[in-house]
């Protein structure tokens, strides 16, 4: 029940904030000289209903956007002209005074013709008094905003470029990934690692690196040219090694105390 009050609130507000439509026609009591102010979602429809009643002389609507990131369009929603001396013409410009499109019999219906930003838009028919005015049309007249547009496009270049610079930093990855192979070594417990390092060792510059494992010891190759899996043992043949004096005696073989012979002459 109390829900029900903010939501007829909010619809009010809305209802009483949106814009309003209004209906002009091509008859006899137009001139050459009404104006009108179009803000954001108002709507005009500028009728015309042949020659009931019938148009004696010029009659012009001219619309100038409120503010300047806005400009003024009109769009035809039907149009049919039999009569050739009967022209409905746009006019743009600062003042509304250039002529941008002219429509006569048996065109088709006209594309969306938008004003530039902060330019009037007067929409405008003769007919001569003799012609037979038959035909019929309606034309929807609002405004465009050009700032929000603006932004939109800007929006989508910069969501395209962002789009792109991941692509290519994915694509800069890849690469380096196939330049730089995983290689298996066998770990503690001959478990296998990846090793994706081309460094030669465990340490840099001092410090210990836990990201990469050491490399095995490098095996090496014997006299026979077989690879060595260890270290060769000492060698126990074919070399005397040097007999260390006891304890107790010098290099000479002979007791701290004790001096060697004079050598004979």
């Amino acid at each position: 029940m109390w829900l029900q009050f903010p939501l007829i609130a909010v619809l009010f507000l809305c209802t009483g904030v949106s814009g309003y439509t209004k209906y002009l026609d091509f008859d006899q009591s137009c001139d050459d000289f009404t104006s009108y102010t179009i803000y954001d979602d108002d709507t005009y429809y500028i009728r015309w209903k042949g020659a009931t009643p019938k148009l004696y002389s010029t009659c012009s609507y001219k619309f100038s956007p409120f503010d300047t990131d806005y400009k003024v369009c009109v769009e035809a929603k039907s149009l049919f002209i039999s009569d050739c001396s009967v022209k409905l013409q746009y006019y743009g410009g600062l003042i509304g005074n250039l002529l941008e499109r002219t429509y006569s019999c048996y065109d088709s219906t006209p594309d969306k013709f938008c004003g530039d930003t902060f330019d009037d838009v007067k929409v405008k028919l003769t007919a001569s008094s003799s012609s037979s005015s038959s035909g019929s049309f309606t034309l929807k007249v609002t405004t465009k905003n050009t700032y929000n547009a603006g932004i939109v496009a800007g929006a989508v270049v910069g969501g395209v470029v962002f789009a792109i610079f991941v692509v290519l930093m994915i694509i800069i990855v890849c690469r380096r990934r196939r330049m730089h192979p995983g290689t298996v070594v066998l770990g503690s417990g001959n478990q296998p690692q990846v090793v994706t390092s081309t460094a030669t060792s465990s340490y840099a510059g001092g410090f210990s690196n836990q990201n990469y494992a050491a490399p095995p010891p490098y095996p090496g190759i014997d006299n026979s040219g077989k690879v060595m899996n260890s270290y060769p043992p000492p060698p126990t043949t074919g070399y005397n090694a040097p007999q260390y004096p006891g304890t107790g005696y010098n290099a000479t073989g002979y007791s701290a105390n004790q001096c060697p012979p004079y050598p004979a002459n």
